[in-house]
């Protein structure tokens, strides 16, 4: 991952929080967080989805104009995600 995409927290913050939902949570867990954060389990719920939707958000920007690519044709993703990357930082 470049530097400049590592370092945008806009983008890192909502795609951690929306990997840890998506390993799940025990109800526990939920239970822990909440406490700690003072809030209520449904708080924390309604974070994890503010936080999925703007990751969503960010995926779906980063796929945006790229061409149709087969599954399995690796190729292509890597160029055209190459391509996005350069464009996105200005080179």
């Amino acid at each position: 991952m470049s530097q400049a995409l590592w370092d945008r927290d806009d983008i890192q913050f909502p795609r951690l929080l929306d990997e840890i939902q998506g390993i799940g949570l025990t109800d526990t867990q939920y239970v822990q967080i909440a406490e700690s954060m003072d809030l209520t389990p449904e708080e924390v719920h309604e974070l994890f989805e503010r936080a999925q939707t703007a990751w969503d958000k960010h995926k779906a920007e980063f796929f945006k104009g790229l061409p149709p690519i087969k599954l399995g044709d690796t190729s292509k993703l890597v160029a055209a995600s190459a391509e996005f990357i350069k464009n996105q930082l200005g080179s």
